[in-house]
């Protein structure tokens, strides 16, 4: 509601860092993230722990190579999230 003219912290990122996606989701819902060198790692929501305050870390959500990056980040919504 108060945001002011210069933004509001969301997040803190290192030097280099990018911010891939933001997508909304429930606790019933599983995340799907894919990097650029074809690794991918699927988890429930519940798996990931909320964040304290705007200027936390965030998560890891996988180890990856120094080469390699998160290029995707997908929501496998309710039904979906139950097929193995």
């Amino acid at each position: 509601k108060n945001i002011y003219a210069n933004g509001k912290i969301a997040i803190r990122l290192d030097e280099g860092d990018e911010l891939v996606s933001v997508n909304p989701c429930k606790e019933e819902d599983h995340i799907l993230l894919a990097s650029a060198q074809g690794k991918s790692v699927r988890f429930p929501v519940d798996a990931v722990r909320v964040f304290k305050s705007r200027t936390s870390d965030g998560v890891r959500g996988m180890k990856l190579s120094e080469e390699d990056k998160v290029i995707s980040m997908s929501i496998l919504c309710g039904a979906l999230a139950d097929i193995e």
